[in-house]
């Protein structure tokens, strides 16, 4: 979480500004806007949907309960980002 998240989600908004058109200056305006609001999200959520998962969550049903919370995570990226694009 501390090295592959913000790693993740700076490709993401660099692929992204990229594909959209942006110049590398407006990509790193954009990442420096967006990280912190992701990163606190990210880390809020994830050790908290961990801590359910192997707390309450049956063995086999924990797969599935990270991979809703992966689709989650995804939408909201893709939120994000289609919102910094405005």
């Amino acid at each position: 979480q501390l090295i592959g998240s913000p790693l993740y989600f700076i490709i993401i908004m660099t692929v992204t500004g990229f594909a959209d058109g942006h110049s590398t200056k407006a990509n790193t305006k954009r990442i420096r806007q967006g990280i912190w609001p992701a990163m606190k999200l990210s880390w809020s959520t994830w050790p908290l949907l961990h801590f359910v998962n192997f707390a309450f969550v049956p063995l086999q049903r924990r797969a599935l309960l990270v991979q809703f919370g992966g689709l989650l995570w995804a939408i909201f990226l893709c939120y994000t980002t289609s919102k910094q694009n405005k």
